[in-house]
């Protein structure tokens, strides 16, 4: 009977040893899984972040260009309506003056 007892203590003993031992190897993958996900949002906030960088450039070069576009037109026609004015400007004022005067 002490055999059988003996025996079933050593099987509770081993039993409790690989029992613990999977609790640290569980530990052991949590923490490395941890360490993982820590280094791939790491990872990825960069990506991104150096992507939004890259977007954002773009964008306001491509604003930039456009802002540089639309000044050049304007002031395209700006000049045209003076030089406008500069060549037919007093005729237009004659107009006016007859068409309120009624001459």
């Amino acid at each position: 009977m002490d055999a059988i007892v003996n025996r079933l203590a050593e099987i509770e003993s081993a039993a409790a040893a690989i029992v613990k031992h999977a609790e640290e190897e569980k530990d052991e993958l949590e923490q490395e899984m941890r360490r993982k996900q820590t280094k791939f949002d790491e990872e990825l906030k960069a990506v991104t972040e150096q992507r939004l960088t890259e977007v954002s450039k773009q964008a306001e070069s491509q604003v930039s260009a456009e802002k540089e576009q639309l000044k050049k037109k304007h002031e395209s026609k700006i000049l045209q309506l003076k030089k406008e004015y500069e060549q037919s400007g007093e005729q237009y004022a004659r107009e006016i003056l007859e068409r309120i005067s009624g001459v």
